[in-house]
């Protein structure tokens, strides 16, 4: 029998449970161009094998991942929010002007059961935004639960969806259902929003996951040029404001004067009439 001191583990210490991801943090692909493409590439596929179907990813939720994570409840929702918004401080400098643009090109998988577009473009900046997101999460408390070090793809299937597929005997996607497209150029996004979103919840509208929050990086570069085209608008309408209400002003006191002239000029004449009618009239 096993002791404490012979370096066995006893047989009812189970190993610890891995903790399973049910959020995660993402850039949103909702570019037109690299969804007709991918398009493409799945209809090839089911026309090569239309068992396939249910393992292909819906366009509307294409995006890429750059964080996973688990949250027990509301608060620890609410506190991952804070932490994306402080994200976004840091990111700002980075990421504003649409400074980032993602390439995607080319396809590729891992171990055959996940099929996927290969980002290319903006590597560099790409791997500064994850590593401030992953680094700022931990340091709030929140993990990711991937060790796995960050490998950029634009998933198109993934036989995980539908686990069935492999008692039907569908161990691995084909190569030559999509052979045709592997080098294909899919297109680029442009980089001006972050997403903390539910793995579980219930989709959005148009079809992408439920987003408990969003951090937008704006194009500055119009702002100032905005306010101080509005600002010059509004200074020449007071102007013309000002100089209408002057033109007013001095119509009414020219009209005020040839008033005053005129009920004067009345006065006289009365005055000279009075002084006339005592002239000629007998003395009693």
């Amino acid at each position: 029998s096993g002791s404490k001191d012979d370096g066995l583990l006893p047989k009812d210490k189970k190993k610890p449970k891995k903790i399973m991801p049910n959020f995660f943090l993402a850039i949103r692909v909702s570019n037109p161009q690299i969804h007709s493409a991918i398009k493409i590439v799945q209809d090839s596929i089911t026309t090569y094998n239309e068992k396939l179907t249910p393992a292909l990813i819906p366009l509307a939720t294409l995006h890429l991942t750059l964080m996973v994570i688990h949250l027990e409840n509301d608060e620890q929702i609410q506190k991952a929010k804070e932490v994306l918004n402080q994200c976004k401080i840091s990111l700002d400098p980075i990421l504003q002007n649409s400074a980032l643009t993602i390439t995607f090109s080319g396809l590729d998988h891992f171990n055959h059961q996940v099929l996927y577009v290969k980002a290319l473009g903006g590597e560099e900046v790409l791997k500064s935004v994850v590593n401030i997101v992953r680094e700022t999460f931990t340091k709030e408390g929140i993990p990711s639960t991937d060790r796995r070090e960050f490998s950029p793809h634009l998933t198109v299937m993934k036989l995980s969806r539908k686990p069935m597929l492999r008692r039907k005997g569908i161990k691995k996607i084909p190569e030559e259902s999509y052979v045709s497209w592997v080098d294909m150029s899919f297109g680029e996004e442009s980089v001006n929003s972050l997403h903390l979103c539910s793995m579980n919840k219930k989709k959005e509208k148009d079809g992408f996951y439920k987003c408990e929050a969003t951090v937008t990086f704006i194009d500055t570069a119009n702002e100032p040029a905005s306010t101080e085209a509005e600002n010059t608008r509004g200074e020449v309408d007071e102007a013309q404001e000002l100089n209408s209400t002057g033109d007013e002003e001095q119509e009414a006191t020219s009209s005020s004067t040839a008033l005053c002239d005129e009920n004067a000029g009345e006065a006289s004449k009365m005055l000279r009439k009075t002084l006339l009618m005592r002239r000629i009239s007998p003395r009693s």
